[in-house]
């Protein structure tokens, strides 16, 4: 299952994004799961209380935490999500760089260019997102593989150790 977010302070646009996802999504027979959320603090403190998007549709002029903040301190913890920018303004596009976005669409949306991007982006994140598979408390977890540093077994415990993203 692919975890998107999309944040953008109109409310109307967040609703319209979000149906379009889950339309190309479905068309793709890809099964997604959306937060939408209002600006770029909530998105924040969702990705801080442990949340993981594969993908994440974001503004970048956005009361609170602009789109271009919340991606520098996503960046930190977080190097493979994939960000496209959704944005009435392309005078920002220099400073994008260095949150490495995967595209950027500008509003009014169009529609052919999302689909177009949103195939890529699935297509991207299916190449790169493998995952350890395992049973706990009688539940499917997973974990991303390139997180795994590595496996130990204790008295027929498997621990797994993962590797944390922090820069400084």
């Amino acid at each position: 299952m692919l975890k998107i977010a999309i944040c953008d302070d109109d409310l109307g646009f967040t609703g319209s994004l979000e149906n379009l996802v889950l339309e190309e999504s479905q068309s793709m027979g890809v099964r997604v799961n959306t937060d939408v959320f209002s600006d770029g603090k909530t998105l924040l403190k969702s990705i801080q209380s442990g949340e993981r998007y594969g993908l994440i549709f974001i503004d970048i002029e956005m009361e609170q935490i602009d789109g271009i903040s919340a991606a520098r301190k996503i960046r930190e913890t977080d190097h493979s999500v994939l960000f496209i920018y959704i944005s009435g303004y392309d005078k920002y596009l220099k400073e994008l760089f260095e949150v490495e976005p995967f595209r950027f669409l500008s509003k009014p949306l169009d529609k052919e260019k999302f689909r177009r991007y949103f195939k890529e982006a699935c297509h991207r994140i299916g190449e790169t997102e493998v995952f350890y598979q395992f049973k706990f408390n009688k539940k499917i977890q997973k974990v991303p593989l390139k997180d795994i540093v590595y496996f130990e077994s204790r008295n027929r415990v498997v621990h797994i150790f993962i590797f944390l993203w922090k820069t400084e």
